[in-house]
This record gives structure tokens, C-alpha cells and sequence, in this order.
């Protein structure tokens, strides 16, 4: 047990009053658990103070930023301490000539969005009401994932601080960096359960000079021959998405164009004559609004298994998006109540023999204990485990919020 009261003495006696909070609002609940203290550091160092403080403690720390990925994750073992992030908002070094940014983890990315485009320039993930450090510790992505990858593949660096205290750095401010093992890549996508991201560095690309999606409506058979169809033209895309609304017969293909615009051009001319009957429509753009829900799960699968995996979360009456090309399907309910958990746990099942998985993304609690978020772990489970008990031994860090428990 948590010594509060220490704990509020130290935190007064180590860091600037303005960055303490003991009074947290509901922003702040994970699956109804709360926390005793907020602290919004305002620097890298204060970040480390604050997690040298919990480890001297022994107090459970809970990373927030603009709290968007929070649903994502088990139910804490116990929640002593949010740490806000917002106020690592700035932009530390931008080298437009070089193609590469250095930020704070606390920026929204719409904001990073804005700036790099007074020159010209983007961040090629499109999820912008998340920070930076959200995005990096979910590995979230959206529909841009296709042509240009996920965070995982646009990070050249990063300072993360231990649950010690330790401020580590790793990578660098250029795209061509010493090579050997990627320290950043254990944080990305870890949950903030091995370390909390501060700064991260990323390789930007051009703002492309056109952008068009069309949209062809059908049955899911036809719509998936003409995606593989068009996966053997060379066209100027932002990719494919298949979608289908619950309450729609019809499934839906995107397809987002994105370069010069004579190449745009040239990509909508190939594809009209493969699929005469898509209307241009700017779809792509709104195609993560169906994933606004109680209920949100995630498949990750060989891309030969998309079309099954659609048709299972279709069955289920499930709002469905999917993008093809990488395997990824989506299923969304607004009514949590609409699918029962063994239905999820034999739709897990699926994904498994499929050689792939399903997360539970946005869940209730009791469901998450139910069904579990990540399910079972797989066979280099024990590495993650031991990484865990070295970076992060008195388990300070967002205490089994990850797979197996982490």
C-alpha cells in the first residue's frame, strides 16, 4: 500500500507547485479507478523527478496525454498518480531542408500537422486529436498506414525516461543513424509500460499536391476481386479501405489517391476503367468516424484472411472497416450489449488460426475481465516479462495494463 501522504510530501518538496493537482477530475478515471494526484510537468527532468519519486514509493503511475488511447488496456492494478503530459507541447528542432522534426510527447499531432505545413510539409500518420506520445505508446494508425507505414516506421529517435528516473536516449535527429538495435522501437506500441516517451524525432514527407478518393458499392466478394485488382496497378494511392455500416446490406471499397496531380489523374482514369461504376466521394478522409463507439476491437490477420474476418464481424452486426492491403479489420458497436463475450472470445479464436489477433481497443471494464483485451501471450512472452522486471522492477509504471498482465 501506497504511502500517500509521503507521497504528496515529496512530490511539494521536489517540484514546482504549479504542476501539482490533488483534487483529479473524472478526465483523469481509467476503467473507474482514480488517481490521488495529477502532476503536469512541464520539462523532461520534472517527468524524471516525478518517476523517481513513485519508485522510491512504490506508486502506480498512469501516463495521460490528450486521453484518447486510454480505453486501450487492462484495468489497473492499482492507480496512485496520472501523469499529464500536455504541457510537453513543444517543437525542439525542425529541420525542413532535412525532412525531419524533433518533438515533445505532449503535442497533438494536429497541431505538429499545422506547423510542418506552413512549409510544405507532413507527418504521414492521420489520427489528429491524439499527442504524440499517445500515438507512440498505442502505436495507433489510420488510413495513411498503407503507403506510408505506422509510427513504428517514421521514428529516427527518442528520450524516454525509466522508471527510475534515468532520462534515455536512443537514435538521433537524422534519418541515417548508427546501426544496431533500436532501443525506441521496445516503447513503441508498449503501453508506457516500460517507460514514459518524452521527445521522439521523426523523418517527415512532402505534402502531396493532389489527394481524391472514390467510392464502389457491392457485395463483399466483388468488392474484395476488384481491391486485388487494382493491389497489381501502380497507382498514385493513399490505398484501399473496405467499410460497412450495420444497418447497409452493401460494403463499401475506398480508394484514396495522394501525389502529383497528373498522377492522380492517371490513377482515377485506370481505375474507372477497371470499376466503371465508383463515385467520386470524399470518403476518405471521415473513414474512422464508424469507430466512434463503446465497443471497438481490432484484428490484426494475414491479409488472405480480410475477407473472412469481415464477414464474421458483419454476422455480429458489427459496423466494419478494414484495410486489406495490411491485414487490419475493425469491428465497432454502439451498443456494447449488441455482442456477447463468447461471441468475441470464438471471434478471437478466428484471428488466431487466421495467424493474426484480436485486441479489444475500447471496451467496458467487466468485459475487459471477461474476455481479456489482449489475449493469450505467445511464445516470447518470457522476454517481454524479463524487460519488464529490468526497466521497471517495483512495477511503477501503468501496473497490468498490458499483455499478460505487464
Amino acid at each position: 500500500m501506497t504511502d500517500l501522504v509521503a507521497l504528496a510530501e515529496a512530490l511539494r518538496s521536489r517540484l514546482p507547485a504549479d504542476a501539482l493537482s490533488f483534487d483529479p477530475d473524472a478526465r483523469y478515471a481509467v476503467d473507474g479507478l482514480r488517481p490521488a494526484f495529477v502532476v503536469s510537468p512541464s520539462a523532461p527532468e520534472d517527468v524524471a523527478t516525478v518517476l523517481a519519486i513513485a519508485q522510491e514509493s512504490g506508486a502506480a503511475v498512469v501516463p495521460f496525454g490528450a486521453g484518447t488511447q486510454m480505453a486501450l488496456g487492462m484495468p489497473p492494478e492499482r492507480y496512485d498518480l496520472a501523469l499529464d503530459l500536455r504541457r510537453l507541447d513543444r517543437v525542439v528542432e525542425y529541420e525542413p531542408a532535412d525532412l525531419t522534426v524533433t518533438v515533445e510527447a505532449g503535442i497533438r499531432l494536429d497541431e505538429l500537422q499545422r506547423r510542418l505545413g506552413e512549409h510544405g510539409q507532413w507527418l504521414p500518420l492521420d489520427l489528429p486529436h491524439v499527442t504524440v506520445g499517445g500515438l507512440l505508446a498505442t502505436n495507433a494508425s489510420g488510413p495513411a498506414r498503407h503507403a506510408h507505414g505506422t509510427a513504428r516506421d517514421l521514428v529516427i529517435g527518442m528520450t524516454v525516461v525509466l522508471a527510475d528516473g534515468s532520462l534515455v536516449k536512443s537514435g538521433g535527429r537524422v534519418v541515417k543513424n548508427v546501426a544496431g538495435y533500436d532501443m525506441a522501437k521496445l516503447h513503441i506500441g508498449a503501453l508506457g509500460t516500460l517507460g514514459v516517451i518524452v521527445q521522439a524525432s521523426f523523418k517527415v514527407a512532402p505534402l502531396p499536391q493532389s489527394n481524391a478518393s472514390v467510392v464502389l458499392r457491392g457485395p463483399l466478394s466483388n468488392i474484395m476481386s476488384i481491391d486485388a485488382r487494382l493491389r497489381t496497378l501502380r497507382l498514385a494511392g493513399l490505398g484501399t479501405a473496405l467499410a460497412k455500416d450495420a444497418s447497409s446490406p452493401d460494403w463499401r471499397l475506398i480508394v484514396g489517391f495522394a501525389g502529383g496531380e497528373a498522377a492522380v489523374e492517371r490513377s482515377q482514369r485506370e481505375l474507372a476503367a477497371i470499376a466503371p461504376a465508383a463515385v467520386a466521394e470524399s470518403a476518405w478522409r471521415t473513414l474512422g468516424r464508424s469507430l466512434d463507439a463503446s465497443l471497438l476491437v481490432r484484428a490484426s490477420v494475414l491479409t488472405t484472411a480480410t475477407a473472412s474476418v469481415c464477414e464474421a464481424l458483419a454476422s455480429l452486426r458489427a459496423n466494419v472497416l478494414a484495410y486489406p492491403s495490411v491485414g487490419v479489420v475493425y469491428g465497432a458497436w454502439a451498443d456494447a450489449g449488441a455482442v456477447t463475450p463468447e461471441a468475441l472470445i470464438d471471434l478471437r479464436r478466428r484471428c488466431v488460426a487466421a495467424g493474426g489477433a484480436l485486441v479489444l481497443e475500447r471496451a467496458a471494464a467487466d468485459l475487459k475481465r471477461h474476455v481479456d483485451v489482449w489475449g493469450a501471450p505467445r511464445a516470447d512472452f518470457s522476454l517481454m516479462l524479463r524487460l519488464k522486471e529490468e526497466l521497471d522492477p517495483r512495477r511503477v509504471l501503468n501496473p497490468g495494463r498490458y499483455l499478460g498482465g505487464l
